[in-house]
């Protein structure tokens, strides 16, 4: 069922005020009392919207408004992505199907969905998009009309306005709002869902989320729920939780379309809330005091007892990663603590020379899920967004490496083997 969009809502955003965007999935999650969690995508692709200011002024302007809201409120809008703008890169005449852009990389044009050449409010040209290329967009039938090389096109967002919108009148003629477009549902669009990217790495069975945030972005909280129980002063406390889980926030900010939506991807890959991944604490609680080679499975640290006492053998702390000064990193599953030097279950692959030990960051690598299904960019202009994200760690869900030692004396003997 293809939908029909009822009116073009072509007042453009208040760039000082940034225009939102978001994709959202949904997510069913069951959660057994010890934490462990069942969860079930519901959503094959993730419903958009996009929210933001916009400004008329004198009677012109108003008066388009107030037309398009009075006349059309619960109807279904065309509403450009206006933080997805490119330009026709050679004239587009009239009988003609194919529009020659800039790009449609990166930026939400879509088969079967429709996209708008715009020059101002009352001169524009809508097409249905049969198919398109990387530079290229061919329409379902011929344009009706020549537009020169430098126009703008954009792809259509197919939306309802939100119900909680309010325009407040400054004075008879200058009229302020902030509304959200929310997507209606089109069965005959192919709808992009994102696939995990290439740069990203693995790590056993989960890819390695290493996007490091924003500085002094980065917040962190513990959750452990317990029982507080209470009796003429004594206290008993107790917990199904084995140990505390830890919860994330941090911002990232982007200067290139291709990285943003590298995290969209990523997020598109997990399905919002449902898959699971390894995410960096980006907290340091690991100071690496030796170089070592990349056969190495021993990591020598400044406090291994602490190590020992704290971490070894919990959900939190069985992984490590390590982060060099370009970049680059290397993971690793700890089993084992011998004074200061931290075991690991397979050699660390990577190299660390004298030179580079001071400069290494090196943070736990617990397995992790988004903490929201809906994820959102804040654009400042067409190409300059942030994205503030909330992540959660899970329970262990798959068996750890361990190592256990059995000992057998005889009157003559002492046996140890070692397994893994």
């Amino acid at each position: 069922m293809s939908l029909a969009v009822e009116y073009y809502f072509l007042v453009e955003p208040d760039w000082a005020d940034g225009l939102r965007y978001r994709r959202r999935w949904r997510t069913s999650i069951q959660s057994g009392i010890t934490g462990f969690e069942i969860r079930s995508k519901l959503y094959t692709w993730p419903r958009r919207s996009i929210d933001y200011s916009i400004g008329a002024i004198g009677n012109d302007e108003t008066s388009y408004l107030k037309r398009k809201l009075f006349k059309s409120m619960s109807g279904v809008a065309g509403v450009p992505f206006w933080q997805d703008e490119t330009t026709l890169t050679a004239q587009a005449n009239s009988g003609q199907a194919v529009l020659n852009v800039g790009s449609t990389e990166n930026r939400n044009f879509e088969v079967g969905g429709q996209c708008i050449l715009i020059q101002d409010q009352s001169s524009f040209e809508v097409g249905n998009i049969q198919s398109k290329t990387s530079d290229s967009i061919t329409l379902s039938s011929n344009l009706a009309y020549t537009w020169p090389a430098g126009t703008r096109v954009y792809p259509v967002l197919k939306a309802r306005i939100d119900r909680g919108f309010t325009a407040e009148a400054k004075t008879g003629s200058v009229w302020t709002a902030r509304i959200r477009f929310n997507e209606a549902f089109d069965e005959d669009i192919t709808h992009y869902v994102g696939s995990m990217p290439a740069r990203f790495q693995s790590f056993g069975d989960y890819k390695v989320m290493d996007i490091e945030p924003d500085g002094g972005t980065v917040s962190q909280s513990m959750h452990k729920p317990f029982t507080l129980t209470e009796f003429l002063g004594a206290q008993y406390t107790y917990s199904l939780y084995d140990e505390t889980v830890f919860k994330f926030t941090g911002e990232f900010s982007f200067f290139d379309r291709s990285d943003l939506q590298e995290f969209l991807d990523f997020f598109d890959a997990m399905a919002g809330r449902w898959g699971a991944f390894w995410l960096p604490t980006n907290v340091i609680y690991v100071r690496i005091s030796l170089p070592f080679s990349s056969t190495d499975k021993r990591i020598t640290v400044n406090d291994g007892d602490a190590f020992k006492d704290f971490w070894l053998d919990t959900n939190a702390g069985r992984n490590i990663i390590i982060f060099w000064p370009d970049g680059t990193f290397a993971c690793g599953e700890v089993i084992e603590v011998e004074g200061n030097e931290l075991i690991l279950y397979e050699p660390i692959g990577k190299e660390a020379t004298s030179g580079q030990v001071d400069y290494l960051v090196t943070c736990f690598l617990p397995l992790a899920r988004f903490d929201q299904d809906e994820i959102e960019v804040d654009f400042f202009t067409t190409n300059v967004g942030r994205i503030k994200t909330r992540f959660k760690s899970l329970r262990w869900d798959m068996p750890a490496h361990t190592t256990t030692t059995t000992t057998t004396t005889t009157t003559s003997t002492t046996t140890t083997s070692t397994t893994t």
